[in-house]
């Protein structure tokens, strides 16, 4: 009977063991970083998010304007041999300061409520990327602001709200 309670007490310390952190990158989009066994605490997982990025800094891409990290769960693994994006109906939403900060904050948000680019063509309408001052094209990159949004993407919104 000890045995078996040892054992118990064993089996039950190691399953309230706290997994490691682990940032699985996409093959497709460099930019892309899937999360596995995040913290439940902020404060950690942002140091492991820091760390990863310093330690990563030197591999990014000059023309790569940021990272985004998204929690690694069985929706979002597909992404990492994919090219579809990750941010659609994804409901979690990580930003760091980088150049543009307000309107990255605003376009991340928009995806995770369903929203695509506008030079995406599963988007209702699709314009040539950079081409727009819309939250959702990439005209930041190119030193444009991008501070509007269409009726349509308002529609795609309120229904997802």
């Amino acid at each position: 009977m000890k045995n078996i309670i040892l054992l118990l007490l064993i089996c039950f310390f190691f399953s309230c063991e706290e997994k490691k952190i682990e940032f699985v990158q996409s093959q497709i989009d460099s930019t892309l970083v899937l999360i596995k066994n995040p913290s439940e605490n902020d404060l950690i997982l942002k140091k492991e998010i820091i760390n990863f990025i310093k330690h990563k800094k030197k591999k990014l891409q000059k023309e790569d304007n940021g990272l985004s990290f998204y929690e690694y769960t069985s929706g979002t693994s597909y992404f990492l041999k994919n090219a579809n994006y990750v941010g659609q109906g994804v409901k979690t939403v990580i930003v760091f300061q980088n150049r543009d900060n307000f309107t990255s904050m605003v376009h991340e948000l928009i995806h995770s409520i369903g929203v695509h680019h506008t030079f995406d063509n599963d988007s209702k309408y699709t314009f040539e990327l950079r081409k727009t001052d819309n939250v959702m094209d990439y005209t930041h990159q190119i030193g444009k602001k991008r501070f509007t949004t269409n009726i349509w993407q308002w529609r795609i919104l309120n229904k997802n709200i």
